[in-house]
């Protein structure tokens, strides 16, 4: 068998061959397209030379206002109309706000026919209002019951219709002065019908006497006296 001297290649200590590389500093690239793609890569990235501090890439964060560019017909005819009705405001606006005027309108002038009928209810610039169905003023007239009558013990008075009211009062006078009862008859109908109403009236030691029913529904009234007496009665009511 023949040897091979181990001067015939030039090895390292650990008898790998040692190849010498003639060409260190470049990198002969000669394909067309890879030139092409290296060049826009060097063209794309020119820019980034001002962006580079040190060994760092620097990037300003911009706050930007965009302009809307509306082409849409449609779009700005709507525009151009929130102009037109929004012109007016103009001289509305004081730095930040939009102020507003509180104007005093003018007096409402009545003219309405149907009002005429509130003429009879004001006094004095004020509106008379009655309650529970009254009206502005009493009804009724002194001694409508009995005016100066002489009664005996089952004697009655004359009946008042008060059919107009809700509100009733009786008030009189009698030469009577031991406090005799006097009975409030009430009816649905004039002429007949009358019970005794629930309470009595009973004169006080001058012969005085009254009585107020509020807010009752009574047609026609009357009187029956106790006692032989010169009697003066009144019913007013509203």
């Amino acid at each position: 068998m023949s040897r091979i001297s181990s001067s015939s290649f030039k090895v390292n200590s650990d008898l790998e061959q040692i190849v010498s590389v003639a060409n260190t500093t470049a990198i002969p690239v000669s394909d067309s397209s890879v030139l092409s793609k290296l060049g826009e890569i060097d063209t794309n990235t020119t820019g980034l030379n001002n962006c580079v501090s040190g060994t760092e890439l620097q990037v300003d964060i911009v706050t930007c206002t965009p302009t809307l560019n509306v082409s849409d017909s449609i779009a700005q005819g709507s525009l151009s109309q929130i102009v037109t009705n929004t012109t007016g405001l103009a001289g509305c606006v004081s730095g930040t706000e939009l102020q507003c005027d509180i104007v005093s309108s003018a007096a409402i002038a009545v003219t309405n026919a149907s009002l005429t009928d509130l003429g009879g209810c004001v006094s004095s610039g004020r509106v008379l209002v009655t309650t529970e169905g009254g009206s502005a003023s009493n009804s009724g007239s002194a001694g409508n019951l009995s005016n100066a009558a002489s009664t005996s013990n089952g004697s009655f008075s004359s009946e008042v219709d008060t059919r107009t009211g809700k509100n009733i009062t009786i008030i009189g006078s009698t030469s009577d002065t031991n406090g005799t009862a006097i009975k409030l008859l009430v009816s649905a109908s004039s002429g007949s019908g009358f019970v005794e109403w629930q309470y009595q009236i009973y004169p006080d030691s001058n012969g005085n006497f009254s009585l107020h029913l509020n807010g009752v529904a009574l047609n026609y009234i009357k009187l029956e006296y106790g006692t032989t007496a010169t009697v003066t009665a009144t019913c007013l009511f509203n």
